[in-house]
């Protein structure tokens, strides 16, 4: 990862890091809930991480420390409150229907596991995200969230718990 002149040019920059986009992308969309706001987010993220080109050869795991920064980022975007009201849509599971009746339920079942994730604690959210649709690393997400990965494990069970509890809730 490190270039010659400890220093990202634009074409590393962009082979590194544009491929991240789409992960970058649902993590925002996950805790923004926002599509738009989402975009806008990973746009602000991709300009802080080329400010910091010259910073980023030296970073081990370059995707955990961009999605470091997309979680903080997020973070403030909440903490300003300038996302209220917004829809969950989830774009990123692929749907193998064969009739519209099969893809109408896929579509309601999706949509209910949205809603019931979409009501957990933002943590919960975080670490169902990291883990269970875009696959991290218990390692990595210690690191994304600077918790101990023994901690990631605990809290990620609650999270798992919680979620089972509101689908329940929401099917009674």
């Amino acid at each position: 990862m490190k270039t010659n002149q400890n220093q990202m040019n634009a074409d590393l920059f962009m082979h590194q890091i544009e491929p991240m986009q789409a992960k970058l992308f649902r993590l925002a969309r996950r805790l923004l809930v926002s599509q738009d706001a989402a975009k806008d987010a990973v746009q602000d993220v991709m300009v802080k991480l080329w400010e910091k080109r010259s910073q980023l050869a030296d970073k081990s795991n370059l995707e955990a420390f961009a999605m470091t920064v997309t979680k903080n980022h997020c973070y403030d975007q909440l903490k300003l409150k300038r996302n209220q009201n917004v829809s969950l849509t989830h774009e990123n599971i692929e749907d193998n229907a064969k009739n519209i009746d099969q893809v109408i339920e896929t579509q309601d079942q999706v949509q209910k596991l949205n809603n019931c994730i979409a009501a957990l604690p933002i943590n919960y959210r975080m670490l169902i995200q990291l883990r269970d649709i875009e696959a991290y690393s218990f390692e990595d997400i210690a690191g994304i969230m600077e918790m101990s990965e023994t901690n990631v494990r605990v809290t990620l069970s609650r999270a798992r718990k919680a979620l089972v509890k509101q689908m329940k809730r929401q099917q009674s």
